[in-house]
């Protein structure tokens, strides 16, 4: 069972974000069950309903970076230079951090 915790806008795109129980399908990549979940085409991020408090946290921000990345078309690369890495927390960082605290503050307890 799935639970709608907030939508957000990320680059004027609205995204779901869900709790979800670990066995939940979307929570199932790449033959793996996963924490966190990053379905760009579907703009949806599915987090574990087990994880503690910093790890959902830590699993939010990690998921949103992937929104970011989707949504202002940077080129994934297998390889980021660190400079490149750089630039993108420069740019990115706090949009991508203030995101995951505004999502988390209200759905602080709700688990």
């Amino acid at each position: 069972m799935k639970k709608l915790i907030k939508s957000v806008n990320v680059f004027d795109r609205t995204w779901e974000i869900y709790l979800a129980k670990p066995h939940d399908p979307e929570l199932f990549v790449n033959g793996e069950t996963v924490q966190g979940a990053c379905w760009c085409g579907h703009s949806k991020i599915f987090l574990s309903d087990e994880l503690d408090e910093p790890s959902l946290r830590r699993t939010l921000i990690h998921e949103l970076t992937h929104a970011v990345l989707y949504m202002s078309q940077l080129e994934v690369s297998e390889t980021f230079t660190e400079e490149q890495i750089c630039n993108f927390v420069a740019i990115y960082g706090k949009m991508v951090v203030n995101t995951a605290d505004y999502i988390l503050e209200k759905n602080e307890g709700s688990k």
